[in-house]
């Protein structure tokens, strides 16, 4: 749905990004030249004559309240359809925000029943698995490994993330980051990605208390969570799901 779009990059200060409407490519549009040269490139019939049939008028900004505390690059409404990182083709009928949102009000009620502070969504922890995700769906692998040998720590360390300051105020105590996975298999629908998901949840707190994944959803430090997917079809409208579900303690 998005093919023939343009898609702002909120958490990266606005970047924008025009995705062709055959192959689905990324093309960074980095200024207004550079827009002009790749639509021309693409035979999409812009000019700047185009702009003389725009009617023009004064910008005038609108007042903002001072009191207000919302951060456009951590709510559910920096979500777009897909993350940049995402790779492969994407089935036709799953909406991945939505997979994202159904994820956050799985975990949020096992941790509300526990007297857990609840999750965001958070779009830079959706880059990150989207970005984990198709690594390992590229390669068929499910691992937490990176392929320089880096631990997940180390890598998320690379990412340029803002964590909250250990021992502050609602900061993280005994982790700043942790990373699940997991895979299983759907239709080409958005019944089947939930039950995938729901496969996953599943299979982390059938663990003991002291079991990894299980320890995750009840993690006490974490605030904020993202979910990335890959998809490799196995036969018509079916599909082998590659998840990474990445939590952590970000400064929101």
């Amino acid at each position: 749905r998005l093919r023939g779009r343009i898609i702002l990059r909120v958490q990266e200060h606005g970047e924008a990004y025009y995705i062709h409407p055959k192959d689905l490519s990324l093309n960074y549009l980095q200024n207004g030249a550079e827009a002009y040269r790749i639509m021309r490139e693409l035979s999409l019939g812009i000019t700047n004559a185009d702009l003389s049939g725009v009617p023009s008028s004064e910008f005038v900004p609108l007042e903002s309240s001072p009191t207000s505390s919302s951060s456009s690059s951590s709510s559910t409404s920096s979500l777009s359809a897909f993350s940049i990182f995402q790779k492969g083709d994407l089935p036709s009928n799953m909406d991945l925000v939505a997979a994202n949102e159904y994820w956050l009000d799985q975990v949020n009620e096992l941790r509300a029943a526990k007297g857990l502070r609840q999750l965001v969504l958070d779009a830079r922890w959706v880059d990150t698995a989207t970005e984990w995700a198709g690594y390992m769906g590229e390669n068929d692998l499910l691992t937490h490994t990176r392929a320089d040998g880096k631990s997940m720590h180390q890598w998320i360390d690379t990412k340029g993330l803002d964590f909250t300051k250990r021992y502050s105020a609602d900061g993280w105590v005994t982790n700043y980051f942790t990373e699940n996975i997991s895979w299983s298999y759907a239709d080409n629908s958005q019944a089947g990605l939930e039950g995938a998901l729901d496969d996953a949840l599943g299979f982390f707190i059938s663990e003991t208390p002291d079991g990894a994944h299980y320890r995750t959803v009840y993690h006490e430090d974490w605030n904020s969570v993202g979910v990335g997917f890959y998809f490799r079809e196995i036969s018509e409208n079916r599909y082998k799901v590659y998840m990474a579900f990445h939590y952590g303690s970000l400064e929101l």
